[in-house]
């Protein structure tokens, strides 16, 4: 789900079908609906001031994982919500830290807990989960 304050938003009311956190898109893998939703969780870090570094700091790990095999890394996996979790914490302004927050516990924790550490592909699926958040905040004008 998209954060609490950014659902209650008048012009975002009527989108919130399309802004709930799938664990299918993890599994599965992308459809229309994990599109929208990066879209909108884009949209929202860009608006709340993450910044792509932010991000960009949690899409390194992920890919510094996925290049040397989930399983040779399963224990880099389990760190990362921690890792994600402490770069929520040194944003100094609070909006944005809540919004980092929020991203973290309504889309990637569910995330993480769907990838199965042993398949490959949920992982993978995950990596392109969290890359196209970062490429809509990126379209969105994320600096």
């Amino acid at each position: 789900m998209v954060p609490q304050d950014y659902q209650n938003h008048p012009q975002q009311r009527n989108q919130q079908q399309n802004a709930v956190f799938n664990p299918d898109w993890i599994k599965k893998g992308a459809d229309e609906k994990m599109i929208e939703f990066s879209k909108e969780m884009g949209k929202y870090l860009k608006n709340k001031g993450v910044s792509s570094s932010q991000l960009r700091n949690i899409y390194g790990e992920i890919m510094r994982i996925k290049l040397k095999g989930l399983k040779k890394e399963k224990t880099a996996f389990y760190l990362l919500q921690p890792k994600i979790a402490y770069n929520a914490v040194r944003i100094s302004s609070y909006g944005t830290q809540k919004a980092f927050k929020d991203f973290i516990n309504k889309a990637i924790t569910p995330a993480l807990k769907a990838v199965d550490v042993e398949d490959e592909k949920t992982f993978n699926n995950f990596h392109k989960f969290f890359e196209s958040i970062l490429a809509y905040h990126k379209f969105y004008g994320g600096k």
